[in-house]
C-alpha cells in the first residue's frame, strides 16, 4: 500500500528550475510529495517521479489555505493544482544532477494556458516529446522527425 509525504524540500530545489525554465509555472500552485513505495510502470519498470493535476473535491480537501491563496493569485478560482509525486526509496540513490533532472523532467509535464475565452488559466499535462523502444532505435535509428530533433538535442548535450 502506498504511502505519501509532503516535499516542501523538493518544492525548494524546484523553485530555481521553474524560475530558470519554466517561466509559465511562477506563482501556479504546485504540491511535491514523496511515495513510497514508487508507482510500478508495467512489470520491470518503476515511475521515480509523475505528474498529474488535481481538481475538484480532491484538490479542495487536499489543498492547504496558502495553496488556495497562491492559485486565487495566480487566477484560479475552482480549486485545481499540480501534484509531484517523487519515488522516497529512489531518491537517495540518484546524484544530486540526477535529482535535478528529475525534478526538471516533472516540472516540464506541467502546462498552463490561457485562453480569451476564459480568464482562469487551464492546467494540463504535457506528454513526452519521444517514446520509443530502445530496440527500435537500435534496428532503425531516428526513423522519425520527432526522433530526429531528439537525436539533435541529444548529441548537442553540454550540461546544464
Amino acid at each position: 500500500m502506498p504511502h505519501w509525504k509532503d516535499a516542501p524540500e523538493l518544492l525548494e530545489l524546484a523553485t530555481p528550475i521553474i524560475e530558470k525554465h519554466h517561466e509559465h509555472l511562477v506563482g501556479c500552485p504546485i504540491r511535491f510529495v514523496w511515495r513510497s513505495p514508487a508507482r510500478k510502470m508495467g512489470k520491470k519498470h518503476i515511475a521515480l517521479g509523475t505528474a498529474e493535476v488535481i481538481t475538484g473535491r480532491f484538490a479542495w480537501f487536499v489543498m492547504t489555505e496558502e495553496e488556495k491563496e497562491l492559485a486565487a493569485s495566480f487566477g484560479i478560482e475552482s480549486p485545481k493544482m499540480f501534484w509531484i509525486e517523487i519515488s522516497a526509496d529512489d531518491w537517495p540513490d540518484l546524484t544530486e544532477p540526477q535529482q535535478l533532472a528529475l525534478i526538471d523532467h516533472e516540472l516540464c509535464h506541467c502546462g498552463v494556458e490561457w485562453t480569451e475565452d476564459d480568464p482562469e488559466p487551464e492546467l494540463h499535462l504535457i506528454r513526452h516529446d519521444v517514446e520509443e523502444f530502445e530496440a527500435i532505435l537500435r534496428r532503425h535509428g531516428a526513423w522519425e522527425a520527432g526522433l530526429e530533433r531528439f537525436a539533435a538535442a541529444l548529441m548537442g548535450f553540454e550540461g546544464a
